[in-house]
């Protein structure tokens, strides 16, 4: 911006191209849909607008951010539109089960991990 328009204010928006007039930082974009897909062309993505909010939403859960706190972050949240916005990765999830395991038993016929929990029956992790 600095460089183009010689200076940048508070006001400028992010997204400042879209008719009538182009590349101007004080007007908004048409659309956010126009906006994003000029940002992907330009940084070369393939990747949906909504995907970013998975992407934060897995991170933030990963990162052991507060349930009660996520929401605040990513807009208004309830309890079911969270658990599908955040994907646990496998190796997280197998982390999360051997922090509660005292011992690893090894592999079965299958080739499937299993350990043995303090909590009782071996847990089968796929």
């Amino acid at each position: 911006f600095t460089e183009r328009f010689g200076e940048t204010r508070a006001d400028f928006h992010v997204f400042p191209w879209g008719s009538p007039t182009p590349n101007d930082p004080t007007r908004q974009a048409t659309t956010i849909k126009t906006a994003w897909g000029a940002l992907r062309k330009a940084a070369n993505v393939n990747c949906r607008l909504h995907d970013l909010r998975h992407t934060v939403a897995t991170k933030l859960a990963e990162a052991s951010v507060p349930e009660s706190t996520m929401p605040a972050l990513m807009g208004h949240m309830s309890r079911a539109m969270l658990e599908r916005y955040s994907h646990i990765r496998m190796a997280a999830k197998r982390e999360a089960v051997e922090a509660l395991s005292t011992r690893r038993t090894g592999q079965n016929s299958d080739g499937v991990s299993t350990i043995s929990t303090t909590v009782g029956a071996p847990l089968r992790l796929q």
